[in-house]
């Protein structure tokens, strides 16, 4: 079977990768065609969760592996299912960075980053999670 692949480590996905298939392209209950939607598939991929092998932590139990390369990749998967999960369930597919006047591909600033995540925040009502922003480094207690 082919498959289109993108590594995190170089953004790298070049539209040559993707299956010259006449079949639908299913991403997450969505469905593209890989001859009109090349560009909706790119966007819908790159916005997902990547949870990816780490390397360089602390030695585990002082003389262990300092790097999950080789067995980690389950608990990567994982991890990003039950994240990807957590997002569709509580969020469903937010796009905040609209309402801040920013278009999907478009460079976010800390202080846009800083109000998206805010806004989300409040659709939060399962962890009780909050985001305050201190403009001009003012905190207003207050207002927390």
């Amino acid at each position: 079977m082919d498959a289109a692949t993108l590594t995190y480590d170089t953004l790298r996905f070049e539209y040559e990768d993707f299956p010259e298939t006449k079949e639908p392209v299913w991403i997450l209950g969505r469905t593209y065609s890989v001859f009109t939607e090349k560009e909706e598939i790119l966007l819908d991929v790159t916005s997902r969760l990547w949870f990816t092998y780490r390397k360089n932590f602390p030695a585990i139990g002082g003389t262990g592996p300092t790097s999950d390369t080789g067995w980690g990749c389950m608990l990567r998967c994982g991890q990003m299912i039950f994240a990807q999960a957590l997002v569709c369930r509580h969020l469903g597919r937010a796009q905040m960075g609209v309402g801040e006047g920013k278009s999907i591909g478009q460079w976010y600033g800390p202080n846009t980053v800083a109000q998206v995540l805010k806004k989300l925040a409040t659709f939060d009502t399962w962890s009780s999670l909050a985001v305050h922003i201190a403009m001009d480094n003012t905190v207003v207690m207050e207002e927390i």
